[in-house]
């Protein structure tokens, strides 16, 4: 007889596609094969609850990685200088420093799809510099406002004055210059590091603590498949249809 299996898909795409693989290679099992949408949350009671309790006894389960993800995860190892050419697992990516917080909870993102991880990373680093930027670049402006009036005096005047003037034009320049160096050296900071893990180690590590170490997962969130690209897609579009 057949073994039942299940597989866990990150892609709808990849879940179909084997379904398909199925119906053509055998069409007799295929008529028992279905594409079900399922939650983070009901992927954890299936590992956490006893199988006789959910109707799951004899059912094999596995993740299926998106290999574009595996693709992301040995890139990040060969950056790293971790000599390997393959991985093992579902990858989640994680920012270093990289939180969401919701009323009065802060989540720790783990994202399924780098993708979406390089959306949220390069949008929460813009709006944390953009601060910055903006006092560095309206010192720059000030500045260079100044030098201007002074430099025009300067060129007018003689003497003791002219020489008072070109020192006031000259510091003003200087502050300039250091603003400006200033808005640029934030413009140009690195983006946190970005760490790769399995989602199943990470389940095994939930499933498995108690305690202080149980509320602690109960901070991380994890952020589904294509999530951030569709809501950057969706404001693309609405954005293109005002103009």
């Amino acid at each position: 007889g057949y073994r039942a299996l299940g597989f866990f898909f990150f892609r709808k795409e990849d879940a179909e596609a084997i379904v398909e693989k199925i119906r053509e290679e055998n069409p007799r099992l295929a008529r028992d094969s279905k594409v079900l949408r399922v939650t983070m949350d009901n992927v954890y009671e299936v590992f956490t609850t006893p199988r006789d309790q959910t109707g799951l006894q004899g059912i094999h389960f596995r993740f299926m990685p998106d290999m574009r993800q595996i693709g992301h995860a040995l890139q990040l190892y060969q950056e790293a200088g971790v000599p390997t050419r393959q991985f093992v697992g579902v990858p989640v990516f994680q920012a270093e420093g990289l939180t969401v917080t919701t009323q009065d909870t802060q989540y720790v993102p783990l994202f399924l799809c780098k993708e979406d991880l390089d959306i949220a990373v390069q949008s929460a680093y813009k709006q944390r510099n953009a601060a910055q930027i903006k006092l560095y670049r309206d010192k720059a402006n000030k500045y260079e406002e100044e030098y201007n009036q002074v430099q025009v005096q300067a060129n007018s005047a003689t003497g003791r004055e002219k020489t008072s003037l070109e020192a006031r034009a000259s510091k003003a320049k200087a502050k300039m210059d250091s603003a400006k160096v200033k808005a640029e050296s934030v413009e140009r900071a690195p983006l946190p590091k970005v760490e790769v893990g399995s989602f199943e180690e990470v389940m095994m590590r939930m499933t498995a603590s108690s305690g202080n170490e149980l509320a602690a997962w109960g901070q991380v969130m994890f952020v589904a498949p294509a999530l951030l690209q569709q809501a950057v897609g969706k404001e693309e579009a609405v954005a293109a249809g005002k103009k």
